[in-house]
């Protein structure tokens, strides 16, 4: 309805990983199940069909993501996509132990993903 009413003039997701369900949905610590992903499926085929600028972006953990899936994301989203490193100092859950990469490391991903 907003995008409808052209109240919106930008629009950015998160996608947290490759968009196959067993992937993602181990990147979110298996909160989701089949009938939430249909939805973020829905939501980014809506975002790209709305006329809207729009960014999708990953958070990128060491250990987690690897260049041939963030390259994977760069490919199906095009111009679109960006990546940013982790940062421990932001979290949303304190169970969780991630690791960042290193400036070097992210450097070499971002390297990876732009070719």
């Amino acid at each position: 309805l907003l995008i409808q009413s052209k109240l919106v003039d930008y629009i950015a997701m998160d996608i947290k990983h490759i968009l196959n369900f067993d992937k993602y949905n181990s990147a979110v610590g298996n909160t989701i199940n089949l009938a939430v992903f249909s939805k973020i499926l829905e939501s980014i085929n809506l975002i790209e069909k709305s006329g809207v600028n729009y960014t999708f972006r990953t958070t990128v953990v060491k250990g987690l993501h690897s260049s041939s899936e963030i390259s994977a994301l760069h490919m199906r989203c095009g111009k679109h996509y960006a990546i940013q490193n982790y940062n421990p100092e932001i979290i949303l859950n304190n169970n969780c132990k991630f690791e960042r990469f290193t400036d070097t490391e992210f450097e070499q991903l971002l390297l990876e993903y732009l070719n």
